[in-house]
């Protein structure tokens, strides 16, 4: 008979190959999940990568007219203002370190006005100050670049590279040309030069020169190659830098827009006044007056006679023809409104104005008279500032959505934090 196979011999082969089937899926599994958490944690880095590098400097800061303000323009801009304040500090820093090295006791008052300087300028390199500043800047320069887009006013690439010309002292266009003229007779030592040529001078004997150009033009590509490689430190390229003076040109260009508006002509007065530092002075004075005891010149006199020597009143003459924004400036609007409003040659009541003080006026005479050049300066000032605030505060043109503040670059937050404890060592 023949012997049948055993079968557990059988399964003895069929166990070593189960169990390297078993251990051979077991690294498959591992395999598999190592090649899952690496794909992950890949995924996970650049996911990280791509908010910190990408998605997160695309954030909106803030938007005015529809055009937006990201986290990434905002530093730049913040990079670039610390960077010419430091500039600005470190002028100021060796200037100051000469002159003391010089030991000429004579330029001490200098030095304490360049230490001044100096502690304004750490004060403007407040990180938290600076972020706010230069946010309010960039949204001002959306709103002047929409109004002046309203207005038409266009700003040429050529008016650009004119503009960066003339910032490094090049000067394409022939400016005015200096005069010559034939010697003047030697001044006196009563007369400063300057005061010299204010003298009646004969015409030019010859053809004026031309003014010669500050630098070459080659001089000027030298100079702006170097100043791109600086700006290029701080991530600023040469489109970013041409940016910078169109913005500055269209404030400008607006800027004389919105003089032209300004009217050259406003009130003037003739008046005389006494101002009194205490309520009950000026009610008792004014008293007097109503009593017939003396007459407004006679209570200036004895005001000013008691006050001295700070005398209180105007003296003995009247103010002869201030405007009327010069009179809301140096005495409040309360006293202009009397001055508009009250009868000729009247004392007006008791005016308590919101510039400090009690004030009892007399208005003598009201005329529409041309604005002082200073005065109409201030004024264009003004009206251009009322315009930049009014569409600052406007809240239908501009959003904030993040704190600028939260935004300045690590870098720049450290460095202004050393200058202030430097300073204040």
């Amino acid at each position: 008979m023949k012997q049948k196979t055993s079968p557990p011999r059988a399964q003895s082969f069929l166990v070593p190959s189960l169990r390297q089937e078993r251990e051979k899926r077991l690294r498959q599994l591992v395999i598999v999940g190592a090649i899952v958490v690496f794909a992950l944690t890949a995924l996970l880095v650049l996911a990280a990568a791509l908010q910190l590098l990408v998605f997160e400097p695309q954030r909106v800061v803030a938007s005015a007219d529809g055009q937006v303000i990201t986290v990434r323009q905002l530093q730049k801009r913040i990079r670039y203002n610390f960077s010419q304040q430091l500039l600005n500090y470190n002028q100021i820093s060796n200037q100051v370190a000469e002159l003391r090295a010089s030991g000429d006791s004579s330029s001490q008052f200098l030095i304490q006005l360049y230490e001044q300087q100096l502690q304004q300028i750490v004060t403007n390199l407040d990180a938290d100050q600076i972020g706010r500043t230069t946010l309010d800047n960039l949204l001002e320069a959306i709103l002047i670049r929409s109004e002046a887009n309203r207005r038409a006013i266009q700003i040429s690439p050529e008016e650009v590279q004119e503009s960066l010309e003339r910032s490094f002292g090049f000067y394409r266009k022939t400016l005015t040309p200096f005069p010559t003229y034939t010697p003047l007779p030697t001044p006196t030592s009563a007369l400063t030069a300057t005061e010299t040529l204010t003298q009646t001078e004969p015409p030019p004997t010859e053809a004026p020169p031309l003014q010669p150009t500050s630098i070459t033009e080659q001089e000027f590509r030298d100079s702006f190659q170097r100043a791109l490689q600086n700006y290029g430190a701080i991530g600023w390229s040469e489109a970013d830098l041409r940016e910078l003076v169109l913005e500055s040109l269209y404030r400008q260009r607006l800027r004389e827009t919105f003089d032209k508006e300004v009217p050259t002509t406003t009130l003037h007065f003739q008046f005389d006044y006494i101002r009194f530092n205490a309520l009950s002075d000026a009610e008792a004075a004014q008293a007097r007056l109503r009593a017939g005891e003396l007459d407004f010149r006679a209570l200036i006199s004895q005001t000013n006679a008691i006050t001295q020597p700070a005398p209180i009143g105007n003296g003995t003459t009247q103010e002869d023809w201030m405007s009327r924004s010069r009179a809301a400036s140096l005495f409040g609007p309360e006293v202009v409104e009397a001055l508009e409003k009250g009868p000729l040659n009247t004392p007006s009541p008791v005016i308590t104005s919101s510039n400090s003080g009690f004030y009892l006026v007399v208005p003598l005479a009201r005329e529409v008279r041309p604005l002082e050049q200073y005065e109409l300066r201030d004024e264009q000032r003004r009206y251009f500032e009322q315009w930049l605030t009014k569409a600052r505060q406007d809240t239908s043109r501009v959003q904030e959505f993040m704190d600028p503040a939260k935004l300045v670059p690590s870098e720049v937050r450290t460095q202004a934090t050393t200058l202030q404890r430097q300073l204040a060592r």
